[in-house]
């Protein structure tokens, strides 16, 4: 796990560090995490879900098993993101929960990490394979997700007061070099001083209901969230079954496996690749036009933005207010699981009103900004907007389970009210 320049070690121009380096570092951490877990989400939606899309009973059992898999990788991806949230509240901040819209522009990250909505094919889960790769097993990046304009970012040749991120190769890779910041970081200001934030504030693993979830007091801390990230995401050291890595690995067996028996085997429908909702302004986007579809991908937005706002409000909730906490917790989950079933939904809608065109998909929109409302309005508000989305996913007439999560999106808006 080393950075393509420094080995994971801060160079001799940047042996010191400040609290705005270390943030900026784990600002960039937090929008990896929740970059992939969209790509990984909109792959998991194209897969096909019914014997007459065209696939036989043994193959329907293998693609459930990959849309299962898949859907538990998402989880740990979104733990993950809240471990990284907890180390910025740890530091003093507040979480980060913004992020660019899809596609990422070429340089946003280093060269190789290219991050798209694509639905599911052997070429996704190769970069899968690829973004989650541990440092010292070469894998190559399938040709249509490598990107011109990339570049890499150099070292600086003095200690700039803006914050900068360093090159690197690998996700695992990237995380060393955040472990290694914040060490130096401690090492410079002492940990009682870097760990200054309200401890109340950060997500529990009784919360969540994840063991795996670190609140963080200490380097020590820092030091175990990080390295749970990267164990469950690239094995750590060699290949294990068990990490992303390894379970990408298991699915492409499979997928290769079945096409060997059926080369005409296709598991996922053909959604289409970085769809948005406006007249595209570059080439290589799908622009939603069918109405059905655009109804439903406006849903499925504001369910998204209205989870993450859900989010960060709870990270603005100190634990004595528990009641409140759960009635966030439980409409983020309320808003994931409409996400889920609207996103699943597109993929079965055409994207356009002519032949041939490719089904739709959840562009996974951002709002301008995350941060919430004030704190004495927040709970309200934030009630007021999921009956709002939840009124609207009655009228949508959509395929699949979608009533049912408009229905769990208004108890959620009551929750909320009840407990503001």
């Amino acid at each position: 796990m080393t950075t393509r320049a420094t080995s994971g070690t801060p160079s001799a121009v940047t042996s010191r560090t400040s609290r705005e380096q270390v943030l900026h570092l784990l600002a960039e951490a937090a929008e990896l995490e929740h970059n992939i877990l969209c790509s990984y989400l909109y792959a998991a939606f194209s897969l096909k879900q019914r014997e007459d899309e065209g696939v036989t009973t043994k193959e329907l059992e293998a693609i459930s098993r990959w849309r299962a898999d898949i859907m538990g990788l998402c989880v740990e991806e979104m733990v993950h993101l809240a471990q990284v949230c907890n180390l910025m509240v740890a530091m003093g901040s507040r979480p980060h929960f913004n992020r660019p819209n899809f596609p990422v522009a070429p340089g946003y990250h280093p060269a190789g990490v290219a991050i798209a909505l694509a639905p599911f094919s052997l070429e996704s889960l190769e970069h899968f394979i690829f973004l989650e790769r541990p440092e010292e097993i070469p894998v190559a990046d399938p040709a249509c997700f490598q990107e011109e304009g990339a570049a890499e970012r150099p070292e600086p040749f003095f200690r700039p007061l803006m914050p900068r991120a360093p090159d690197y190769e690998t996700i695992g890779g990237f995380y060393d070099a955040l472990r290694c910041e914040i060490e130096l970081a401690a090492a410079e200001f002492g940990e009682r001083r870097l760990f200054s934030g309200p401890v109340g504030l950060q997500l529990t693993a009784k919360e969540l209901r994840c063991e795996d979830l670190v609140v963080v007091r200490s380097v020590e801390d820092a030091r175990r969230a990080i390295l749970s990230i990267v164990e469950q995401g690239e094995g750590s050291g060699g290949r294990r079954d068990d990490s992303h890595f390894g379970r990408f690995e298991s699915i492409r067996g499979e997928l290769l496996a079945l096409r060997a028996a059926r080369p005409e085997f296709e598991p996922a429908r053909d959604a289409a690749r970085d769809p948005v909702m406006h007249a595209p302004v570059v080439d290589g986007r799908v622009w939603i036009e069918n109405r059905q579809a655009a109804h439903v991908v406006d849903a499925a937005n504001g369910a998204y933005s209205t989870m993450l706002r859900c989010l960060a409000q709870l990270y603005e909730t100190p634990a004595p207010r528990a009641e409140q906490r759960r009635s966030l917790l439980g409409a983020a989950l309320s808003c994931m699981k409409a996400v889920t079933a609207l996103g699943s939904a597109l993929t079965e809608l055409p994207a356009r009103d002519e032949e041939g065109a490719p089904r739709a998909g959840m562009s996974f929109a951002m709002l301008r900004a995350i941060e919430g409302p004030l704190p004495e309005r927040a709970l309200s508000m934030l009630a007021e907007r999921l009956s709002d989305i939840a009124a609207r996913v009655a009228t949508l007439g959509a395929p699949g389970s979608v009533e049912a999560t408009g229905s769990a999106l208004a108890d959620a808006a009551e929750a909320l009210r009840r407990s503001a």
